[in-house]
C-alpha cells in the first residue's frame, strides 16, 4: 500500500496545483506497479479545501478519527481504476 501527502503555502491555495499534482501523483503510481494498489491520504477534519482536492481524484472518505489534541482528521482511500485492493 501507499500513502501520499502534501503541503501548499496558503498563498498558492485555489489555483489547481495540488489537484494537479496528486493526480499526476496517482497516475505515475497506478502505472508503475506491478500489482493494483490501495493509495491512502489524510487530511484534516477541518481542511476542506484539501478533501476537495482528494475528492476530485478518486479518493473515498473511510474514516475520520480523533487524533491528539482534540484534532479529527480523515482518511481517504483510493484504488486503481478498475480494481479492487
Amino acid at each position: 500500500e501507499v500513502e501520499i501527502g502534501y503541503v501548499l503555502a496558503s498563498k498558492h491555495w485555489r489555483q489547481g496545483y495540488a489537484t494537479e499534482a496528486v493526480g499526476g501523483l496517482l497516475k505515475h503510481i497506478f502505472s508503475s506497479r506491478a500489482l493494483p494498489c490501495a493509495v491512502h491520504a489524510f487530511a484534516d477534519a477541518e481542511n476542506v479545501g484539501s478533501q476537495k482536492v482528494l475528492e476530485k481524484n478518486g479518493f473515498v472518505s473511510v474514516e475520520e478519527t480523533v487524533m491528539k489534541r482534540g484534532v479529527s482528521r480523515m482518511h481517504f482511500v483510493c484504488t486503481q481504476p478498475g480494481t479492487e485492493a
